[in-house]
């Protein structure tokens, strides 16, 4: 199904299926990397064509010219889209638990997108009012929650307090082993 393709408002995105059975896809040769997905070829088709729209008019808000597939080589230095930021999008505690919780579960193992996301969240809150909820540094914040640090539990559990997020244990499901 691979060779399929969408196409909108001049638009070109491609269909794939992932190995759970979703359907995902990007838009064609455009530099900016828009993606979508859905659980069938219509969600798809609905989802490729909301990307655009709203790829249009987030350039058009920012005064930013839209690439056009055919437009590719003329617009080599033109900033097109800003790049992905989850802060952008975490707005509410519910956000920030949702995002913590998808970032428990797709971490590696060493707490390294977990981390991130704790950063990601303080940043959409604001460093300085967490830091101050916390009782630490703006500066200890970065420090502990950045690439090279490895905050002490009781850091991580007063920043999180600080954000208004708990954490709960549940039990782990049970990995079956052949």
């Amino acid at each position: 199904m691979s060779n399929e393709k969408l196409s909108y408002k001049g638009y070109e995105g491609s269909v794939e299926v992932s190995p759970d059975g979703r359907f995902t896809g990007k838009v064609l040769d455009i530099r900016c990397g828009l993606i979508y997905e859905g659980l069938t070829l219509v969600e798809l088709q609905d989802a490729f064509q909301s990307v655009i729209d709203a790829y249009l008019d987030y350039c058009s808000n920012e005064s930013i010219r839209a690439e056009k597939p055919s437009s590719f080589p003329d617009v080599l230095n033109t900033k097109l889209c800003k790049p992905y930021d989850a802060v952008d999008f975490l707005e509410s505690k519910e956000d920030y638990a949702l995002y913590l919780q998808s970032c428990f579960e797709e971490d590696p193992g060493d707490g390294s997108l977990i981390k991130s996301a704790i950063l990601d969240i303080a940043k959409a809150k604001g460093m300085a009012e967490v830091a101050r909820e916390s009782g630490l540094t703006r500066e200890g914040l970065y420090k502990a929650l950045g690439p090279a640090g490895n905050p002490k539990f009781g850091t991580v559990t007063k920043i999180l307090s600080a954000l208004g997020i708990e954490l709960r244990p549940i039990v782990a499901p049970q990995i079956k082993t052949a």
